[in-house]
């Protein structure tokens, strides 16, 4: 993921399922600096990394039930059905500024908001 000033974003890990949005998000835990993370709550269904700086790192297995889920980054299954990117996930995106607030009137170009996995 790009360097960025923005804090308390919202970074979904997508994945075509709960095991590979878990395992995904394990990986970007395991590169992460012990003194960054505030919190970590993991189940096989719930599995979230709080930072210090307010970002919240969340897996979800992408599904109808994602729709919603704001995001201003997103981690995605390369897996996932493309119906279901079009109609559900990519919707979603909501980019904000560097004080936290949504941006809602300008064009954004999502690709830069996005890895693929």
């Amino acid at each position: 993921m790009e360097k960025s000033d923005n804090v308390n974003r919202k970074i979904i890990i997508f994945g075509s399922s709960m095991q590979r949005a878990n395992n995904k998000l394990q990986s970007i835990l395991d590169n992460m600096r012990v003194g960054d993370i505030e919190q970590v709550r993991k189940g096989y269904n719930n599995f979230t990394v709080q930072l210090k700086n307010g970002d919240i790192y969340i897996a979800k297995t992408a599904s109808e039930s994602c729709r919603g889920y704001k995001w201003q980054y997103a981690y995605i299954d390369a897996l996932i059905n493309e119906d279901l990117l079009y109609t559900v996930i990519l919707p979603n995106f909501i980019p904000k500024d560097e004080n936290g607030d949504w941006i809602m009137d300008e064009y954004i170009d999502v690709k830069n908001h996005i890895e693929w996995f």
